[in-house]
């Protein structure tokens, strides 16, 4: 068994593991006795949207096929196939996780980005001395934001150079 697959057979309770375990990417055979995969795959997608679900099957009626992809299943894999074709899609659906995963922070740190702009841009509106010099054209709204934004690049550049 590799690290991080867990299987399960008939007998096993599939549900209580679900609801104790944060589940990354799940490959399900359509034609295991005892679930109904599609069942387990609306119950995984209720969990995390972001689970990659993986259905197996040796016959692909077309009302399946349709129901799984209203579960937004990642991949539908039609036996038989070769277990490097399943290594395959296990590798894609694991690279694509990590890339959501990669934006995700990303647009996390956007937002505190534009909210360091926004509290510069006050900053500077209130150290601009409004009596020599009036605040209020499109050009000087335009050249404070642009300092702001490039001080708040210059900060995320040199976290960035300290966390390599």
């Amino acid at each position: 068994m590799l690290e991080g697959i867990s299987e399960f057979i008939p007998d096993t309770d599939i549900w209580s593991y679900i609801e104790k375990n944060r589940l990354h990417c799940v490959m399900l055979d359509m034609a295991s006795l005892g679930i109904d995969a599609l069942e387990v795959a609306k119950r995984l997608r209720q969990q995390s949207a972001e689970v990659s679900i993986i259905l197996i099957t040796g016959l692909p009626f077309l009302d399946r096929v349709l129901e799984a992809a209203r579960e937004n299943t990642y991949y539908y894999l039609i036996k038989p196939f070769k277990f490097e074709q399943a290594q395959c899609v296990m590798a894609r659906a694991r690279n694509e996780l990590a890339l959501k995963e990669k934006c995700k922070q990303q647009r996390i740190q956007i937002t505190r980005l534009q909210e360091e702009n926004r509290s510069l841009c006050e900053r500077l509106h209130q150290l601009a001395p409004e009596k020599s010099r009036p605040l209020g054209t499109a050009m000087d709204k335009n050249r404070i934001q642009r300092v702001a934004q490039m001080k708040a690049l210059d900060s995320y550049t040199q976290q960035m150079e300290k966390k390599e």
